[in-house]
């Protein structure tokens, strides 16, 4: 996906919303903790600014109680996602979830796309089953006094943490990237770009790679693909992670084969299986 220079929509009016507070999801303690790698986070840009500048990725700081926070969103969360591939934005206030999406295309609205994809990511309809997340937490700490340790009594457990729905190959591939000192988003930047890609004072979004589009389009004569993807991921700063994921890719394959079709199938029927199933799998 090319560098957006796009317009963003007017805001707020030309956003939807998810009426849904920083107790029940909260941006900044689901998306840059370990889960997933390729949301940017900057502030608001300004009404007359095009495109995204590049800035500093902030690191995780816990949040203060909803009622301190501006009214109006100071911070703007975006990211490349497919079917049809556009560029997903989200800004959150106090009460609301602003999301819009910018495409390259010039695609009918994405607005019901954008909604079911943010309520199926943040598993918004499964909490909502159970009341709230805070009926969760209640319910899950009397269950097990020990799971929140001495924060629960305090009453400083982080407010809205959810755990994302994910793709399952984005989900299985960040859990190489997901121990401590790979925080970072970088490794996972690095498996969406080029490495001759030239530098941008702008943001340049990238789909994450569907499993086949890791293999080399031309490897050497008698050279495995698998082994030149490795080396390849090594030379992107990868170490030893990099056979982790040319082993997962072959695992993929031997199983379901080399076919794009078939890898696809893959990703959205595990996505769509029940979750005692997918337990049972595990």
């Amino acid at each position: 996906m090319s560098t957006m220079h796009d317009v963003r929509p007017p805001f707020p009016s030309g956003w939807q919303t998810l009426d849904i507070t920083p107790h029940e999801l909260d941006l900044a303690h689901t998306l840059p903790v370990g889960q997933t790698f390729l949301w940017h986070r900057q502030p608001v840009p300004s009404p007359s600014l095009t495109g995204y500048s590049k800035v500093e990725e902030k690191p995780f700081v816990k949040q203060e109680d909803p009622s301190s926070m501006e009214e109006e969103p100071t911070e703007e969360w975006s990211r490349a996602v497919r079917d049809p591939p556009r560029v997903l934005l989200l800004r959150q206030s106090p009460t609301t979830i602003y999301y819009t999406s910018i495409s390259t295309t010039a695609a009918p609205s994405t607005a019901p796309v954008d909604r079911e994809y943010l309520l199926d990511l943040f598993n918004i309809d499964i909490t909502a089953h159970h009341g709230s997340l805070t009926d969760v937490y209640h319910a899950w700490a009397a269950q097990d006094p020990a799971l929140f340790g001495k924060a629960w009594g305090k009453g400083e457990v982080p407010r809205g943490v959810r755990v994302l729905r994910q793709d399952p190959w984005e989900c299985l591939i960040s859990t190489h990237f997901s121990e401590p000192l790979m925080t970072l988003p970088a490794p996972g930047y690095a498996l969406t770009s080029s490495s001759d890609e030239e530098p941008t004072p702008y943001i340049t979004y990238h789909l994450f790679p569907r499993p086949l589009d890791l293999l080399p389009t031309s490897a050497d004569d008698g050279k495995d693909p698998l082994e030149e993807l490795e080396t390849t991921l090594r030379g992107l700063g990868f170490g030893y992670r990099a056979g982790f994921i040319s082993s997962s890719l072959n695992s993929l394959i031997s199983a379901h084969g080399a076919r794009e079709e078939r890898s696809a199938h893959w990703s959205s029927h595990i996505h769509c299986r029940k979750l005692k199933e997918k337990q049972w799998r595990i």
